[in-house]
């Protein structure tokens, strides 16, 4: 009721209304979220249009600054009323020439290969000339199985164990939003304010960077040694492969 004493003496109440109603839902995240840095916000100063703005600000900087990344535009138009949508930073981009990428993600076109032009090319853009690139075996593809190559991987060396989920990053089917480029609102980088969307997205951020750093460890480790790393991630792949296949494999049953 304090916020609404701001309203009554201001002739454009109808508009200022429904700013507070998208700033009050703002709030209701930080009290939620940071409570201990809600707790610190003056409740008599937020009878102040412009600083209900500013604890709005202070909560979406928080959320920016602590969970995730927010777009600068989106954090600024805070600054004009609130906004009514949180608008994450996402890494959806196009793909461009392999060279453009980290050397993980060259590996992950070449074992997608059957999605390719040019599976050569892949190779060629890490840094192998024809004569070694012939070394390199096939990459298997997984088909329809349960894309859990990951966890087929165990057996293998620790850099080598998230190749499963590097090989979705250009498929974008890694299901984090922050690398596919859509969200729970189907499709786009928005999602309406609550605490239920600010902890799915903590999360898939911390998923997001956890498989960025694996991205990270496999190109450092491809690029000391591509000639021989890159046939040995390959063939790490295809065992992978090959035992979720022969897992999912189920014997015939005689009908007669």
């Amino acid at each position: 009721m304090e916020l609404l004493s701001e309203v009554t003496d201001d002739g454009n109440v109808c508009e200022r209304l429904v700013e507070l109603a998208r700033e009050s839902r703002v709030f209701a995240v930080f009290r939620d979220v940071f409570p201990d840095d809600f707790a610190k916000l003056d409740s008599r100063s937020l009878k102040c249009q412009g600083e209900t703005r500013a604890g709005v600000l202070a909560c979406v900087e928080l959320v920016s600054d602590r969970l995730f990344p927010l777009f600068a535009e989106a954090i600024e138009e805070c600054g004009l009323g609130g906004i009514p949508f949180i608008s994450f930073v996402d890494h959806e981009n196009d793909w461009y020439q392999p060279w453009d990428l980290p050397s993980a993600l060259r590996l992950a076109l070449y074992l997608n290969h059957a999605d390719i032009d040019d599976p050569g090319e892949m190779l060629d853009s890490l840094g192998l000339n024809g004569e070694y690139a012939a070394r390199v075996p096939v990459p298997e593809d997984p088909g329809s199985l349960a894309y859990d190559i990951d966890a087929a991987l165990g057996r293998e060396p620790r850099v080598l164990r998230r190749l499963g989920s590097v090989a979705l990053i250009p498929a974008r089917d890694t299901g984090l939003v922050f690398y596919d480029g859509g969200c729970m609102c189907g499709g786009c980088d928005s999602v309406e304010w609550s605490v239920e969307n600010i902890t799915v997205l903590a999360a898939q951020y911390r998923d997001a960077c956890e498989l960025a750093e694996a991205v990270r460890d496999l190109s450092g480790w491809i690029d000391a040694d591509p000639s021989r790393r890159v046939a040995q991630a390959v063939r790490a792949w295809n065992r992978a492969v090959e035992r979720e296949r022969s897992r999912h494999v189920r014997p015939e049953t005689d009908a007669a």
